[in-house]
């Protein structure tokens, strides 16, 4: 946890590629991660599992202190990713396995208005071709 929230803190996110041992070896993730304290809050764990809350609060070096606290994660049914949101991890994730010509192929085919895309076509371009490898 003291990684996830430190790295989230520097990036502003905290994406799949984000988890390589190089980060932290960081000076800045290092000295974050110091000062993360994880606590655990009775109070939300009476909403498990029907409900993932959680909250943090951050002291600032002026003194100032910031708070949020969120009953759903983002992604569950109730927070729902925007589309942004969704393309933006989508292609996070599957860039290592799938070249970007086909990303684009599937985002597009999976907004189409119709009510459902060819899932043949879908699991087509979802093969496991690597990004790098330079066939067609």
């Amino acid at each position: 946890m003291p990684y996830g929230a430190a790295i989230a803190a520097i990036r502003g996110r905290a994406f799949l590629d984000d988890f390589f041992e190089e980060n932290l070896k960081l000076r800045e993730v290092k000295d974050l991660m110091t000062r993360v304290e994880c606590t655990r809050d009775t109070e939300l764990d009476q909403f498990y599992p029907r409900q993932w809350p959680s909250w943090v609060r951050i002291e600032g070096v002026d003194g100032r202190t910031y708070t949020a606290e969120i009953m759903f994660p983002k992604g569950d049914p109730e927070n729902p990713l925007s589309w942004d949101e969704l393309i933006e991890k989508f292609m996070n994730l599957t860039h290592p396995v799938l070249p970007a010509d086909k990303q684009h192929k599937i985002i597009t085919l999976v907004r189409q208005t119709q009510p459902e895309p060819t899932l043949s076509r879908l699991l087509d371009l979802c093969s496991g071709e690597r990004a790098n490898d330079p066939t067609p």
